[in-house]
């Protein structure tokens, strides 16, 4: 959820924080660059690192760059923290993906494949629902605190019971 998370709080975002709506596509986009240029940095560290770490390293970068993007005042620090976090994202796509072709026999993996990328419209979905609801009832922050709050509880879950 947190990847696409800026464009349902938007409205919220520009109104408070006065920025334009470049602004929020520029948000949005460094969170992509930094997939972009962590994809091969980031599967030599799956390797080298294996799913465990990896995967809760990223998570719990991403977690916690989610929660400090409600700090932000200016635009530069909000496209930094959001490059940040979307270098923790990129690991942890890369290593779930190597997750799910280390676990399942070859066979199987378009289908597990499928089921994760499941996650991605099903986590659109629900952040066009919940963050706005979260926004109106308390205030944009509140969503990605939660947000953050509940990948670091995931990341902490995945450091204890994911197995390589």
């Amino acid at each position: 959820m947190s990847r696409i998370s800026v464009s349902p709080l938007a409205p919220f975002i520009i109104e408070e924080l006065h920025f334009s709506r470049a602004d929020i596509g520029l948000f949005i986009a460094a969170t992509y660059l930094a997939y972009l240029v962590f994809g091969i940095p980031g599967g030599i560290l799956v390797d080298r690192f294996g799913v465990r770490l990896s995967n809760t390293v990223g998570l719990a970068v991403l977690a916690v760059f989610t929660i400090l993007f409600t700090s932000i005042s200016m635009f530069v620090e909000g496209f930094v923290i959001r490059f940040i976090g979307g270098l923790g994202g990129g690991l942890l796509f890369i290593a779930t993906t190597r997750a799910i072709i280390i676990w399942f026999p070859r066979e199987e993996r378009a289908t597990m494949m499928g089921f994760k990328q499941s996650g991605v419209p099903l986590g659109g979905i629900l952040s066009g629902l919940i963050l706005p609801t979260l926004a109106i009832m308390y205030s944009w922050r509140v969503g990605f605190i939660v947000m953050g709050i509940f990948g670091i509880v995931i990341s902490v879950l995945y450091l204890f019971f994911l197995r390589e």
